[in-house]
């Protein structure tokens, strides 16, 4: 696979457009900003005005990252053996003598079941465009891979897009086309907690999923009205042959087109919070559930004289989407 740079006519250069994208982080939505903010405006701030980030993720968060590099290379290519190397070349944490489950071996065992899983039970077929099929005119900036004929590839492409009025942003895992020809984003979620309905439930209603349809829908000016949730178990039985637990399942969700207008006036609706906030110089604490395993709770939990960055954190700069992942 190849990588393209791409930059809208408006901008001279790349560089061109990361200064314009620096100078404009206040007017970029993207799935995961509206999460934060929807979900506690105090981590908002944290997350995307004071930029404070961990210095190391999770066991679990880099554990799910490793798989997804290997379901992303197997999905995209259908080389079972080349992901396993594509993860083993992988600057990957050890996670601790507690957590053998998630050390890479075991996560290698469960990319090849997911491989073989899904070549018996009936794949998507992952959409490879070509580079004429792009509606260019609402792209600000992208970073496309290609295949060696130079096909477009949309899988794991950061996007940034204007639509209306809003600036969007988003790194789709994995548009795809279903066997009815229904054009869906799959979205790889990994839990080391079992694949329950409960678990599955909380993504039913989704503005992650329902702004890459949008998003989609605008790049290549066919309707995306669907996502997959394609669900991948990596907790302690994962690689067990006896263990009855789900390892991996499919579910659809579908979307009508007047769910992905009110998607866009939710996003209008959080910018303005936003902004709000902003002018207010003040961002408030949701507290309660929220909290519960929040990375900026050792922040927040202190006295507002006593706050400071801890340790294990860090202050940093805002991330280009053209910057390698």
């Amino acid at each position: 696979m190849k990588e393209m740079v791409w930059v809208g006519d408006q901008f001279s250069s790349p560089e061109d457009f990361r200064v314009w994208e620096a100078e404009n982080q206040h007017r970029i939505l993207s799935p995961s900003r509206i999460s934060a903010i929807s979900s506690c405006p105090r981590k908002y701030k944290h997350q995307y005005i004071d930029i404070i980030r961990k210095k190391d993720k999770p066991s679990y968060m880099s554990a799910g990252g490793l798989i997804h590099t290997g379901i992303d290379h197997w999905t995209v290519t259908g080389d079972i053996d080349g992901a396993i190397e594509e993860m083993r070349a992988t600057d990957y944490p050890d996670p601790g003598p507690d957590s053998d489950f998630l050390r890479s071996p075991a996560l290698e065992i469960v990319v090849r079941n997911y491989a073989d899983h899904w070549t018996k039970h009936g794949a998507y077929e992952p959409l490879l465009v070509e580079f004429d099929d792009l509606n260019l005119g609402s792209v600000l900036a992208a970073r496309w891979r290609t295949t060696e004929d130079g096909k477009i590839i949309l899988a794991e492409s950061p996007l940034m897009m204007i639509i209306d009025d809003l600036i969007i942003t988003g790194v789709p895992d994995a548009p795809v086309k279903n066997h009815s020809g229904n054009n869906l984003v799959m979205d790889h979620k990994s839990t080391s907690g079992y694949i329950s309905g409960y678990w599955k439930g909380k993504y039913k209603i989704s503005d992650q999923f329902r702004i890459y349809d949008v998003m989609l829908t605008e790049l290549l000016g066919v309707p995306f009205q669907g996502t997959v949730l394609d669900a991948i178990y990596m907790g302690r039985y994962a690689t067990s042959t006896t263990s009855k637990a789900t390892k991996f399942d499919r579910d659809e969700y579908d979307y009508d087109a007047t769910m992905l207008d009110e998607t866009k006036k939710n996003a209008r609706s959080w910018l303005k919070q936003i902004n709000g906030f902003k002018a207010d110089d003040y961002f408030p604490q949701s507290t309660g559930m929220y909290c519960g395993g929040c990375f900026f709770m050792d922040i927040c939990k202190e006295p507002v004289w006593a706050r400071e960055v801890p340790m294990d954190s860090e202050k940093g700069d805002p991330r280009s989407i053209l910057d390698p992942r």
